[in-house]
């Protein structure tokens, strides 16, 4: 009986195999001189952003370009296939065009992984037109690395631009040197390993932490007041040297301008042969805005082995570090409005703030949190009892966004009755939607070319107007090296808890957006919105 078992289990795997031969030797359909493709290489577990870039077609069914508001996006049983080992795609046609785009996921798997890929397209008649991934900082070496390894023996003209996309790191050294940086001995450049076809939608960690100052500074509730400044990073996640050693820099850069200001305010008093008192000094130095910070005093930084652990509860690592931590601010001069950076994923910097505000409460209350852009705006307010509980992590957190992650244009709408299901899915997030079609309005209108188009210099005269990724009106998109330029739609978020004693689990989160024009590359800090909850929302 039981060998009678096992001889039906063999040919039942037989039977699969032969049926679904594509499971196992996977061959891609060759390209037609009609078609361009998008080839989104991007892990197996990134079904909802693959939902997200198809909807984001509906945007630009909106978009004041009339050529972008007559694409349309077809979908079809293979666009979500139910093999999951199949290659889902989806097409974009115009009808003013015999062009039509085909879109496919190409699954990052323990079968298939970046090397494979690169291998399958470059064994190609037709090479796909443009490769697009790289949500995360390894995600992103990995896709540069291998197409750079699989096609070394390919003329550069001939080789597709890479688009990455929301991976913001600069490199991937091990760890960090004595001022903060990477170790440049094991400085791993990103855009370097494709140069000069490699283009980033996201911002990278120096934007980010440039604009992610510039807040601070401009809020006096938000502004550290005194020396120093604290950091703890997990050293299994290599983003969080990245964003460590960028943020350094720029503390280091808004705290020369600082002393620059207050220089010239001293030789300018001087020079006048006036009172200084008669003069405007630095705002920094006057009533609630008045701040000692200067960087003086230098950080130790909390490294923490092992991000590995459960959702709630600190590992031994975490504990130790939160230990080490208390000790140091204990041993520093008094801070009433201590900064700290969390070089992390959510989960971790989660767990670590409601361990701190278990251990020293009114610590946790006077702390302003930076995360970088590993926060979402969804995790803090739409599934905030679950994720963020306020009453557990009462300290102000500051996170970055992409892209909008309140556009009313795609679909968000603030909660005004959290005991409805259909309010918590029209607050969800639209930064992956917004930047989605932002790719799709960089790409489109060179793809739908004829033949002949070099792709990388059609997304060099990219722009933006203020809004939207154009050609020729605003500033430049990309700077030299293919990194998305400054004052180009950064939106940050600031969650600030309410601080009532009888009342712990209200609170505000402030969208802030920096945005260049035509006129003012650089143009001031604007907030959007501000959304807000209180106890007792969900009853």
């Amino acid at each position: 009986m039981r060998k009678l078992l096992l001889g039906i289990i063999a040919v039942l795997m037989l039977l699969l195999i032969w049926r679904n031969q594509s499971l196992f030797n996977f061959k891609e359909t060759e390209l037609t001189p009609t078609q361009r493709e998008i080839a989104w290489v991007y892990p197996a577990s990134y079904s909802s952003a693959w939902e997200r870039l198809i909807s984001s077609g509906q945007i630009l069914s909106t978009h004041p370009n009339e050529f972008l508001s007559k694409v349309r996006i077809e979908t079809g049983s293979q666009t979500f296939p139910d093999l999951t080992a199949s290659v889902p795609f989806f097409k974009i046609t115009h009808p003013d065009s015999n062009l039509s785009i085909i879109v496919k996921w190409y699954k990052i798997s323990s079968d298939m992984q970046y090397e494979n890929w690169m291998k399958n397209f470059f064994s190609r008649k037709i090479f796909p037109t443009v490769i697009v991934g790289g949500a995360t900082t390894d995600d992103a070496f990995g896709l540069a690395q291998a197409l750079t390894k699989e096609s070394k023996n390919i003329a550069q003209e001939k080789l597709p631009p890479l688009i990455l996309t929301t991976a913001s790191s600069n490199n991937r050294a091990s760890n960090l040197n004595g001022a903060l940086g990477p170790d440049s001995s094991e400085d791993l450049g990103l855009m370097k390993i494709h140069p000069s076809k490699t283009f980033r939608f996201g911002f990278d960690n120096r934007i980010i932490s440039d604009a992610i100052i510039r807040l601070l500074w401009s809020n006096s509730d938000l502004k550290p007041d005194s020396d120093p400044v604290h950091f703890v990073l997990w050293e299994d996640d290599s983003y969080a040297r990245d964003l460590i050693s960028s943020f350094w820099a720029s503390l280091n850069k808004q705290t020369k301008t600082d002393i620059l200001n207050e220089f010239s305010f001293v030789f300018l008093s001087l020079l006048s042969n006036q009172n200084s008192f008669f003069l405007a000094p630095p705002l920094h130095l006057l009533g609630k805005n008045a701040s000692n910070f200067r960087m003086n005093i230098p950080p130790i930084p909390q490294i923490i082995d092992s991000s590995i652990g459960v959702r709630y509860t600190t590992n031994r690592f975490e504990k130790d570090a939160l230990r080490f931590l208390l000790l140091d601010i204990q041993l520093k001069p008094p801070q009433v409005q201590p900064l700290m950076l969390l070089g992390s994923q959510s989960l971790q910097a989660r767990r670590f703030l409601k361990d701190l505000a278990l251990t020293d409460l009114k610590l946790a209350q006077s702390l302003v949190v930076v995360t970088g852009d590993t926060l979402s705006l969804n995790t803090v307010y739409r599934d905030r009892e679950i994720s963020w509980p306020v009453s557990e992590i009462p300290s102000k957190v500051i996170f970055f966004s992409h892209a909008n992650p309140i556009s009313s244009q795609a679909g968000f709408v603030p909660i005004d009755d959290w005991a409805k299901t259909d309010n918590l899915v029209k607050a969800s997030s639209t930064e992956e939607l917004i930047f989605s079609s932002q790719i799709l309005e960089g790409l489109l209108p060179s793809l739908f070319k004829d033949s002949g188009v070099d792709l990388a210099s059609e997304l060099r005269k990219l722009t933006w107007n203020g809004s939207r990724v154009t050609v020729g009106k605003g500033v430049p998109l990309f700077d030299s090296t293919g990194n998305r330029n400054p004052g180009t739609g950064e939106f940050l978020g600031v969650l600030k808890p309410l601080g009532d004693a009888l009342d712990r689990s209200s609170a505000k989160i402030e969208i802030w957006s920096i945005n260049g024009s035509e006129d003012n590359y650089r143009s001031g800090l604007s907030l959007r919105a501000t959304l807000s909850f209180k106890a007792g929302d969900r009853k």
